[in-house]
């Protein structure tokens, strides 16, 4: 069965997984300035947000795709593609704030991650439960596995090169990996459902739970302003605490004046 793609949800997708890459490139730089609790505390929102980002992406994604059955997905399997993009988050953010890598950790890490998003995709894919099943092409299959590791890698190299720019070209760096790192988790994607082939009268399983016209540009909406929220608070945390050292550095330096004007 041949379907049609409805090209603004198309484009919602690309700049959805765009903002999501913008977002773990800014936090992943910022987790390193904090301290340990904080530091698990950003790394927790952050690949929540983060992966709800990719996972939003992959679900407006599908819903571009036009077939003449209705999509709706099943919640719990929805929720198994929902974790497995946070799990890759949270992966992603650890790697990225860290100080060095080296080339087997950015290898290590890019695969790991690479196989966590063929499970957000295609555990989202098997959340439609059709019937009859889809059948996938082996090489458009295998092309999506080694997109999504190329792109994981992408990412941790990405997000380690930004760490060593001058602050001037910190934000344009950012904008312009997350913009290339988009538009690769959406060839992923794409590539993905290009390999699913779905059989002549498919239908959903009718006892799907997630189903209506949220999955679009509400869900893009929500999950735009989520990431937005989140990083404008990091980003006050991070001043706060600069703001912090800088004051506690005042004061050690003003006591050890004193002691020196005494002696």
């Amino acid at each position: 069965m041949d379907g049609t793609y409805d090209l603004t949800l198309v484009f919602e997708s690309c700049w959805v997984a765009a903002l999501a890459a913008y977002a773990a490139f800014d936090l992943g730089g910022r987790i390193a300035l904090f301290d340990v609790a904080a530091e698990r505390f950003w790394l927790a929102i952050g690949a929540l947000v983060v992966g709800s980002g990719l996972w939003s992406m992959h679900f407006i994604g599908m819903r571009a795709l036009a077939v003449p059955a209705p999509m709706n997905f099943d919640l719990e399997l929805s929720l198994l593609s929902w974790a497995a993009a946070v799990l890759v988050s949270l992966l992603a953010l650890y790697l990225i704030s860290r100080e060095e890598l080296g080339t087997a950790g950015i290898a290590g890490g890019g695969a790991v991650m690479g196989v966590g998003l063929c499970v957000m995709h295609y555990s989202g894919v098997f959340a439609l439960r059709l019937t009859p099943a889809v059948r996938y092409d082996s090489e458009l299959f295998s092309a999506s596995m080694f997109i999504a590791i190329l792109v994981s890698i992408t990412m941790l190299l990405t997000g380690q090169s930004l760490r060593d720019l001058p602050l001037r070209r910190m934000l344009p760096g950012r904008l312009f990996g997350a913009l290339l790192l988009g538009a690769a988790l959406c060839g992923m994607h794409y590539v993905g459902m290009a390999a699913a082939e779905f059989p002549a009268g498919v239908s959903s399983a009718p006892d799907n739970t997630l189903r209506g016209n949220w999955i679009g540009l509400p869900l893009a909406g929500f999950v735009a302003c989520m990431t937005v929220a989140v990083l404008l608070l990091s980003m006050l945390d991070a001043l706060e605490l600069k703001v912090r050292r800088r004051v506690a550095k005042e004061r050690f330096e003003a006591r050890f004046r004193g002691r020196l004007a005494r002696g």
